[in-house]
């Protein structure tokens, strides 16, 4: 699967937990484009001609984007005009947010299952099975995980659009500052970017307690230790500290 458009030249590799919702709701008025596995076109993913408007009625999928990361065979002779885009975040954070999706949702399915665990059972169930009982080539496959991965099979993307400081980096994509006055491009910036929680996360749908809850508060030494190496890959590529699970990052 790929995010792509073709009207814009860039390809969007969507890491989860990562604000990818929250960017999915900018990025898809700039005619994003869905293809299959075998490179077949499935179709606009809405907001088609919001920002350069089109003459023809297209063909819009009932698909969302996806979190595959690859370039498509077609799309190889044009790659040095596409614009790699990845949205990343600090791999402490990224990997409570998983567990807060994966374990502590406020959610009826999620009370029925009892899929219910503290943090610190969470962190070392995934790090054993992801790190301890896997062969050396088969670490850092995680769902959450894959972007080391992708990077040494293709390059390093063109731009990144940082979690930590997400209203900035979005806003440096060149088609974004090119439409910038532009009220479709305003109006979404302003719903899913600069409104608290993201615009899309209903705050409601978690447990009291996680409201207004704080990463760096649910780590200690031997957490952040086993996080880390699940995530070794990611905070060499992207320049995040080992130490900033700490409110001070030291």
């Amino acid at each position: 699967m790929a995010n792509i458009s073709n009207t814009f030249d860039f390809i969007w590799w969507a890491m989860p937990r990562a604000a990818s919702k929250s960017i999915w709701e900018v990025l898809s008025v700039f005619d994003l484009e869905r293809y299959d596995n075998n490179g077949t076109w499935m179709g606009f993913m809405r907001g088609y001609g919001s920002v350069i408007p089109k003459c023809s009625n297209p063909e819009i999928s009932k698909w969302y984007y996806n979190h595959d990361y690859h370039i498509p065979n077609w799309a190889y002779s044009r790659v040095k005009d596409f614009g790699i885009i990845l949205n990343t975040r600090n791999p402490y954070s990224k990997f409570w947010s998983w567990w807060i999706e994966a374990c502590n949702r406020n959610t009826d399915r999620h009370r029925n299952e009892n899929l219910y665990m503290p943090f610190d059972q969470f962190v070392e169930k995934q790090y054993l099975e992801h790190y301890v009982k896997v062969r050396p080539e088969n670490k850092h496959q995680m769902f959450t995980n894959k972007t080391a991965r992708m990077i040494k099979e293709y390059h390093y993307p063109d731009y990144i659009i940082r979690y930590e400081n997400l209203r900035e980096s979005i806003r440096e994509l060149p088609f974004i500052k090119a439409y910038k006055d532009h009220p479709r491009v305003q109006e979404v910036l302003h719903n899913w970017i600069d409104t608290p929680y993201g615009g899309w996360r209903d705050i409601d749908r978690y447990h009291d307690d996680m409201k207004q809850a704080v990463y760096t508060d649910y780590y200690n030494e031997e957490l952040a230790e086993k996080v880390y190496l699940l995530h070794q890959e990611e905070f060499t590529l992207f320049n995040y500290e080992k130490d900033s699970w700490k409110k001070d990052g030291k």
